[in-house]
């Protein structure tokens, strides 16, 4: 069952001055369920494009990234699915460099870490970290920086997941 209203998005809220200061960022909702599917489907598509207009007025605003669109994809990887390393950012084969922030937007309830499926994003060094995806949990990375893979699950994982784009 997916999130049908959320109450609180103040997490957004951006203090860095400069794009240089931005890694990586995760902000969690808070949200409520219905068993309303039908309903449930609609507000959440009003709901996760509202937030995310709010997201790219406040990064343009703070942090000078100058996105104008909002590309985004419900994805659902089966049991035992993953997705190999990779960057968002796809410069190095078509030119096109559009993409700048990359987000992912949990819907998994009661997410246990025994389930697999974690994020994986790389960071320096050969260092990384694994995020669990929690429902309500939206990480935010830099397309073009972050070398990330999805880990494989045990139970059937759901995303929403976006990216921040600039014009072409």
């Amino acid at each position: 069952m997916l999130f049908t209203k959320v109450r609180d998005f103040s997490a957004y809220r951006v203090k860095a001055q400069t794009r240089a200061s931005i890694s990586f960022v995760i902000i969690s909702f808070k949200m409520t369920l219905k068993n309303e599917p039908k309903l449930e489907s609609v507000i959440n598509n009003l709901v996760y494009f509202e937030k995310m207009h709010e997201l790219k007025k406040a990064f343009n605003e703070y942090l000078f990234l100058n996105v104008h669109e909002i590309e985004a994809h419900f994805a659902c990887y089966p049991v035992g699915s993953f997705y190999q390393k990779h960057l968002d950012h796809f410069s190095q084969v078509s030119g096109n460099q559009t993409r700048q922030l990359s987000s992912v937007l949990y819907l998994n309830k009661d997410w246990q870490a025994s389930n697999g499926g974690e994020l994986r994003l790389y960071l320096k060094d050969n260092e990384f970290i694994d995020i669990l995806p929690n429902a309500g949990r939206l990480v935010l990375f830099l397309s073009a920086q972050f070398w990330h893979e999805v880990l494989p699950a045990k139970v059937e994982r759901l995303s929403l997941t976006g990216w921040f784009r600039t014009r072409n």
